[in-house]
C-alpha cells in the first residue's frame, strides 16, 4: 500500500492520531446502565473471590495449628493459590476503580444525591477490599517464610498469628 498522497511531512500521524482519539473517546464512555451493570458484575466477583481467599488462609492457619511440622503440610500449593486469589481480588478492585471514577463524572454531572451515594458506598467497599487484599498479602509472605521449616519457635509464628489475627478482624467489621 503507498501512502504517497500524504504530500505534507507527519499528515498521516495526524490523521492516525486523531482516529485514535476518537476511538479512545468512544471505547471508555459507557452509558450509566452499562456502567452500572459492569459495577454490579465487579460486585458479585469481588465476595466470591474474597470468601474462596479467606478460605484459603483459614485452611493454612488451621494446618500450622494442628502442631504438624510446616514442612509436611504441603504449604506451597495453598500458598500459590492465595496469592493468585489475592492478585484476582487487586485486579477486580482495579477495574472497579475505573468503573467508580466514571460513576464520580456521572455523579459531577447530573448532581443526584442518590447516584452520590452509590458512589461512596462503592468507594467504601472498594476501600474494605484492598484492605483485605493488603493483610492477606502479609499473611502470605510470613507463611511463606515458615512454610520450609521443621519446627518454628513461638515467637517466629507469632507474627503469622498477629497477621491472621488482623485478616479475622477486618473479615468481622465488614
Amino acid at each position: 500500500m503507498k501512502l504517497t498522497h500524504y504530500k505534507k511531512p507527519g499528515a498521516l500521524q495526524k490523521r492516525l492520531a486523531s482516529a485514535m482519539k476518537f476511538i479512545q473517546s468512544k471505547s471508555v464512555s459507557l452509558s450509566l446502565d452499562e456502567l452500572a451493570e459492569q459495577i454490579a458484575m465487579l460486585g458479585r466477583e469481588l465476595p466470591l473471590t474474597g470468601r474462596l481467599l479467606y478460605g484459603v488462609l483459614e485452611k493454612a492457619m488451621l494446618a500450622l495449628r494442628g502442631g504438624r511440622a510446616p514442612r509436611t503440610l504441603g504449604l506451597a500449593e495453598p500458598i500459590a493459590e492465595g496469592e493468585g486469589l489475592r492478585q484476582a481480588i487487586a485486579e477486580i478492585t482495579s477495574e472497579a476503580q475505573t468503573a467508580s471514577a466514571a460513576l464520580a463524572k456521572y455523579v459531577g454531572d447530573f448532581g443526584d444525591p442518590a447516584l452520590a451515594q452509590q458512589q461512596r458506598l462503592l468507594e467504601r467497599e472498594l476501600a474494605f477490599w484492598k484492605d483485605f487484599s493488603d493483610r492477606a498479602q502479609n499473611f502470605l509472605k510470613r507463611l511463606a517464610l515458615l512454610a520450609d521449616q521443621d519446627k518454628p519457635s513461638p515467637l517466629g509464628l507469632r507474627p503469622l498469628n498477629d497477621a491472621w489475627e488482623e485478616i479475622e478482624r477486618v473479615a468481622q467489621n465488614r
